[in-house]
């Protein structure tokens, strides 16, 4: 699917609902109230829908640039010849490898929906994450729930799909009993390394 922008489109209507659920409700508390200028990533952008229809209109009035990134070079292009524009660009980006040097501290906002779980290394990732934010920058983010996970693997592990799907591999918080506590230790410990001592 991830190769296949416009049927993408098609089956995610409904993350499309959930992420304009997140802006709402969420983006308020986490808003600069600053008249400066405004940049933004979204990580994980796919076929760049999302970025242009759900995040776009919630900062559009304060914002410079926003660059959406993902991994897959279809998604990329379909985004890039059908949302990109004056403010919005788009970029193949592994963020879980490495950050481009000229994306350190240059984003005030954050932005990342229902991908996140896709990377295994949840420390690595957050360490770039920050990296990338400018001091004071924010980050929303939201998870698929981890019983999507038990979905994937019950289809994974039927013959008829299992041609379908490369590898399977567990959310990195599938088998914590606590996801929420284990990720807010590790945002703690790395916003302790960061400051200066």
């Amino acid at each position: 699917m991830m190769n296949k922008p416009e049927s993408y489109i098609k089956i995610t209507d409904r993350c499309e609902m959930f992420n304009r659920h997140v802006m709402e409700n969420y983006f308020p508390f986490i808003r600069h109230n600053n008249k400066k200028t405004i940049s933004a990533l979204d990580i994980g952008c796919g076929p760049g829908n999302s970025t242009h229809d759900v995040i776009l209109p919630y900062i559009e009035q304060d914002v410079f640039e926003i660059i959406g990134i993902d991994i897959s070079p279809s998604m990329i292009d379909y985004a890039s010849k059908n949302y990109g524009g004056n403010q919005i660009t788009f970029k193949e980006v592994n963020v879980a490898e490495i950050v481009p040097e000229d994306f350190i501290e240059r984003f005030d906002y954050i932005f990342s929906f229902c991908t996140l779980h896709w990377i295994q290394d949840q420390r690595k990732l957050y360490s770039n994450a920050l990296k990338m934010l400018k001091p004071n920058g924010s980050l929303l983010v939201s998870y698929a729930a981890t019983d999507t996970c038990d979905i994937f693997q019950k289809v994974y592990k039927t013959g008829k799909y299992a041609d379908f799907i490369s590898h399977f591999n567990y959310f990195p918080f599938q088998n914590t009993h606590n996801p929420k506590e284990v990720l807010f230790r590790i945002l703690q410990d790395l916003l302790r390394s960061r400051r200066p001592c």
